[in-house]
Parts: structure tokens; sequence; C-alpha cells
């Protein structure tokens, strides 16, 4: 009987597709200064084949929704959240005027997976997010399934415990649209905002934010013991946060830093039960 090493275990691709999400497809010949002008990141700097992390804003600063933004030459392909898919894709109708750019929901012929755990995945390109999550695949699931074939398959709950354990918020399981601002859930930290690029919906709240260091909110990680779904956590009778979302022993919370900061070394709870709040590594580089 061979035994598999913990190098070779954790070596071991894990590969799943993501059935809860959509694909938008935006081509034509002014596809690309067309998403410039709305998106949160750079749009100009993605080259064919690679993924980027973007949002969509209202004018107020608020986030409509986040998605992964792929390019191959020719057409862009957004990957949202499914149940946010009409609603974005009525709002980029919204702001196309004359502008010559076809807007296509294409989920029925484009997939979107998932894979980490190990170095390289042939030609899919890194989650823009975290390196460390792994990689993306957008495309027809025949072609998918041929990177996917050598791989171990796994459950889309298995990716997201992955996100859980390193603090990446999803739009759905841990907020909705309009209800935060792009930095409450750590777009910043996560490439997702381009602060050089110039104008885009929202680029002036944004911008603000960051000049000013005025924000107030971030999303933690949380531990504890029977975490519940949503919850708040405190400090005696101060409230610190809120919980987005939990599975098991892990989930993540929407922290007010300016709370935690005074509260100093109080024991935080929810539930009456103890918990902790981490930082994500990448919000602490």
């Amino acid at each position: 009987m061979s035994y598999t090493t913990r190098r070779e275990m954790n070596r071991i691709m894990k590969s799943c597709f993501l059935p809860d999400r959509a694909v938008i497809a935006i081509g034509g010949p002014e596809a690309e200064a067309f998403l410039q002008g709305l998106l949160t990141q750079d749009i100009s700097k993605l080259e064919a084949g690679a993924v980027s992390y973007s949002g969509l804003l209202t004018p107020q600063g608020k986030l409509i929704a986040d998605f992964l933004v792929s390019f191959d030459g020719e057409t862009y392909l957004i990957a949202c959240t499914g149940e946010i898919a009409k609603t974005l894709l009525q709002r980029l109708t919204l702001y196309r005027l004359r502008a010559k750019v076809t807007l296509e929901d294409v989920s029925d012929t484009m997939k979107i997976a998932a894979a980490w755990g190990d170095n390289e995945a042939g030609d899919w390109p890194r989650d823009p997010r975290l390196s460390l999550l792994g990689f993306i695949g957008i495309g027809t699931e025949e072609k998918l399934k041929q990177s996917m074939q050598n791989w171990q398959p796994t459950k889309p709950d298995d990716y997201s415990q992955w996100l859980y354990e390193n603090g990446i918020p999803l739009m759905g399981r841990d907020f909705s649209t309009e209800q935060v601002f792009p930095t409450d859930i750590n777009m910043d930290a996560l490439n997702g905002i381009s602060y050089k690029k110039g104008c885009f919906v929202g680029q002036e709240v944004a911008s603000r934010m960051k000049r000013k260091g005025s924000m107030r909110k971030r999303c933690y990680g949380i531990m504890g013991d029977n975490l519940p779904a949503t919850g708040s956590v405190t400090a005696g009778t101060t409230t610190i946060g809120e919980i987005l979302s939990s599975s098991g022993k892990t989930g993540l919370c929407l922290t007010r830093l300016d709370r935690l900061e005074k509260s100093g070394d109080a024991d935080l709870t929810c539930d009456d039960n103890p918990v902790t709040l981490l930082p994500p590594s990448y919000l602490q580089e």
C-alpha cells in the first residue's frame, strides 16, 4: 500500500464548476472604452487571457456588483453572481447609450470554474484577488472539463470554505447590491480598484474615502464555536460588527474599525459565545 505524503497532498489540484455564477459578454469596437469609463479597475491594462477583479458602483459610491473580467482578445466576459446578472446587464444597457457595444448574457454556453492547491493550472489565469486562491477558468463546459480531467473534483461548498479561510467576501452570500462601499468588503486590498485610472462611476466617493483614510469598516474573519449565520459581535454593550455569513467555526464579519480599536482587550462575544476577529492576511501586508 502506498501513502500520499503531506507535500503531495498539498499539491493536489482541487477543482469545481461554480454553478451559481453567470457570464455577460461585452463586445464591439468601443467595448474597452465603454467599460473603462464605468468599472473600478483599469480595463485598458487587461491582456488577452488574463482576468481582472472589478466592480460597478452607484454614483454615491455603493457597490452594485463585483465580478471577474476576462478578455479573449475581442470580447470581454464578466463573471458575476448569478442572482445579480439581470440587474447588472440592465445597468450596463442603461449606460450604453449610442456606444458601439454589444451586451449579452451567455451563461448558457460559458461557464466558470475554480482550481486551487497547486502551482500551475495550464492556461488558466491566476485569481486576481489573491494569488494563493488559485486559478479561474472561464469558457465552454467542454473546454474547462478538458483541463479539469486530471484534477481532484470537489464541491462548490469546498471552494466557498476555501474563500472563507482566506477572508474573501462574496456577493449574495455576504452582502447584497447597493448595500456596501467597495472598501467595506476589502475590494481595494484585493486589486479591485484603480485609483489612478481616471473617472469611473462613483470614483469621486471612492477616491475621497481613500484620500481621507475615512474607511470605517472592513471585512474581517471571525472564529468561534456555535457561530450563527448572522448576528451582532459585541464588546460589552458596544456593537463591534455584524456577522455576514458563517460555516462551521469560521465566518466573515463587517467590522467597525473605530469601535474595535476602542474596545482594546475587551472580550468579544456573539450570542454570549466568545469569538475572535482576525483581519485577513492581505489587509496586514
